[in-house]
């Protein structure tokens, strides 16, 4: 049975029926930071909370473009600096989303590429094999993962043990 997949031009049309889903958006290097922010801007005012896990450089930039109200919704995960293993990382997914009281939940991560060209492929494959789990086979009705990456980067990722199949795939940029 062949997997397809949806293509949307932004987040607006994330809603209950994307929970259990996983969200690829695909968008240009330059406008990273600012697209992380309005990504997460969306979630949060669509009544999603989550964790947002930053591979590529500290969340501090992300931070300072959203408003006190979104940042209240999310936690934020500097896996850039300081080398953080993949055992950090699901045990922050998981604290931090047992701690959530909201029944739409988003795992953001910033700059998938960055994190498989840091770490063994072993560690990769690891990472990504966990969040497969928990979002395909717990059959997650109250969750959503929303990767990114640069324009056209994802096929190498793929290949480099970022084996998770989007359902979406939302084209972003800023004109």
């Amino acid at each position: 049975m062949a997997h397809s997949i949806d293509k949307m031009t932004s987040l607006d049309g994330l809603d209950e029926r994307s929970l259990g889903k996983v969200i690829l958006i695909d968008m240009p290097e330059d406008q990273e930071p600012e697209m992380f922010a309005h990504s997460l801007k969306e979630l949060t005012r669509k009544s999603f909370q989550g964790i947002y896990i930053s591979f590529q450089s500290p969340p501090a930039q992300v931070q300072g473009m959203m408003g006190r109200e979104d940042l209240a919704k999310v936690v934020f995960v500097d896996a850039a600096s300081g080398g953080e293993g993949v055992d950090r990382i699901v045990r922050e997914i998981c604290v931090s989303l047992t701690k959530m009281s909201s029944r739409k939940k988003f795992i953001f991560l910033a700059s998938v590429s960055d994190f498989s060209k840091r770490v063994p492929l072993s560690e990769t494959m690891r990472l990504f094999g966990f969040l497969d789990r928990m979002i395909r086979k717990s059959h997650s009705s109250d969750l959503v993962l929303v990767l990114t990456s640069s324009h056209g980067s994802m096929g190498k990722d793929l290949r480099q043990g970022i084996a998770i199949t989007p359902d979406k795939i939302v084209s972003g940029s800023f004109s």
